[in-house]
């Protein structure tokens, strides 16, 4: 999160202070993955923006470089079942390889998650850093 407020105060050029509070019914969420949309919501809110529907995940660097992030496969599951079916991730995602026991041995297999995600009606977007994502996901309000 201290990236992605240093990354919007170099882009917007605007410092203020921000209260960030995450209201959610589980002890298991963690990691760096809210950075960008977090960047997101704090560039909507400078500059007077809108959302699409998109989810976006992953952490940024101060640079605005949407860096990789972890548990894909569930991300996209719980994608499928809201009513948004966009999800952006960092480019060079396209892939990802679980591990599963069968007699004994373990196997590797890789999923490919553009085709996962379209199994199960979720459009799944690869981009570079979040300039991309505000030009995805930001519009001017009416």
């Amino acid at each position: 999160i201290v990236d992605a407020i240093k990354y919007v105060e170099k882009k917007t050029r605007i410092k203020k202070d921000y209260f960030i509070s995450y209201d959610l019914n589980s002890k298991s969420v963690t990691g760096k993955s809210t950075g960008a949309s977090i960047a997101l919501g704090m560039i909507a809110l400078i500059e007077n923006k809108d959302f699409n529907s998109f989810i976006i995940t992953g952490a940024i660097n101060e640079q605005g470089d949407l860096l990789e992030t972890g548990g894909l496969l569930i991300k996209i599951l719980s994608v499928s079942k809201t009513p948004v079916k966009n999800i952006i991730v960092a480019s060079g995602q396209k892939t990802m390889t679980v591990y599963e026991q069968y007699n004994n041995r373990l196997l590797a297999k890789n999923i490919n998650l553009f085709e996962y995600g379209e199994k199960l009606g979720v459009n799944y977007i690869e981009i570079k850093n979040i300039e991309e994502g505000i030009l995805l996901t930001l519009n001017e309000k009416v």
